[in-house]
């Protein structure tokens, strides 16, 4: 889970993680299962004022034993988003190509409505055109919106805005093109490509980031 989020500035030593413990905070099997896979195997315990405690496990070189506290919305957000990359594991999806033709709701339709996604993005947004104006500094807007919103929420109502958006921004940067790569019968072969040189290809790492953080 990302350090930022913690309410603790610095990570809590074995001995403060500890004292919490002993003081009451409740145990969570049923929390800490979701991290049995996990390669840092975190235990669980809940604390007052809708609090959480994670505490790293003992195969951990140098934190195990060690812990940070999270706001609950902020842990329940994070157990969610777990969950999600299992179930994509599961199924094939944790790919670029898997994770789109899952989530994605026109597919090879996609490149055909640029437009329209992305005016319909602006809309669902309340931002102009001078807002979501295509620039590597409007994708900051983009991003806290999806923060805002949830993950969850984001994959189901806007998926393919956010493709066709980010995907915009670095097509007017290299003067790039849409593809829709439907050749293969396999549904998990189709995805949109925007051409563009391995150095320019960090917004699409980026589009990633915001769906599966």
């Amino acid at each position: 889970m990302a350090r930022k989020r913690a309410l603790n500035q610095r990570r809590l030593t074995k001995r403060q993680v500890q004292e919490l413990i002993s003081s009451g905070a409740r145990p969570r099997p049923d929390l800490s299962v979701a991290f049995e896979q996990a390669l840092f195997q975190q235990l669980v315990y809940e604390l007052e004022g809708d609090r959480y405690l994670l505490v790293f496990g003992d195969q951990v070189p140098g934190l195990g034993g060690k812990g940070d506290i999270y706001a609950a919305d902020d842990f329940h957000r994070f157990v969610r988003w777990t969950a999600k990359v299992d179930e994509d594991a599961k199924h094939g999806r944790q790919s670029s190509v898997g994770h789109w033709a899952y989530y994605s709701a026109l597919r090879d339709r996609l490149a055909a409505n640029i437009d329209m996604l992305v005016a319909q993005l602006r809309s669902t947004m309340s931002r102009t055109a001078d807002e979501l104006d295509f620039s590597y500094q409007s994708l900051d807007i983009v991003s806290a919106y999806v923060e805002g919103i949830g993950i969850e929420r984001s994959q189901q109502e806007i998926y393919d805005h956010l493709v066709a958006y980010v995907g915009e921004v670095l097509r007017l940067r290299i003067h790039g093109h849409w593809e829709v790569n439907n050749s293969h019968r396999h549904l998990l072969q189709i995805q949109p490509r925007v051409f563009a040189p391995p150095r320019q290809r960090a917004c699409w790492r980026r589009f990633r980031r915001m769906l599966t953080r």
